[in-house]
């Protein structure tokens, strides 16, 4: 398993985590049992529990970005996981740079949202780049 199959998975499980069908920890116990790669797996657990623990800030740092009447309960819930994951990504993670977090958001959109929907996803995840580029 590459870097970019892992961050999927990684998407697919913040994706679940907004329907509570299972706990966080049955979530990540589950995964652990189908992937084989450690390392992958590392990155896994550690960027789903980030988003988790971060939801009020990422969420408020996504709302803060969206267009005018915009809010972050009319976004897909698709598109929400996908902004949450790349926005933990490039604000609390170290080990990926900004410009790699938001092009591999905009592919996951391709594959799971609408395609037209990535200058959408790109203009939220610019927004919170420039905002917060400077924090790091």
């Amino acid at each position: 398993m590459n870097r970019k199959q892992a961050r999927e998975k990684a998407f697919c499980l913040i994706f679940q985590l907004d329907f509570h069908i299972e706990s966080l920890e049955e979530l990540i116990e589950t995964e652990k049992n189908n992937i084989d790669d450690l390392s992958q797996f590392e990155y896994i657990e550690s960027t789903v529990r980030g988003v988790w623990d971060n939801l009020k800030d990422i969420d408020a740092l996504i709302a803060k970005n969206l267009k005018k009447g915009w809010t972050v309960l009319r976004l897909s819930k698709v598109m929400l996981a996908v902004m949450r994951l790349a926005v933990y990504e490039m604000v609390y993670s170290d080990s990926v740079p900004a410009n790699i977090a938001i092009n591999e958001a905009l592919e996951i959109v391709k594959i799971y949202d609408d395609p037209e929907s990535c200058a959408f996803a790109n203009g939220i995840l610019g927004g919170v780049y420039k905002e917060t580029a400077d924090a790091k």
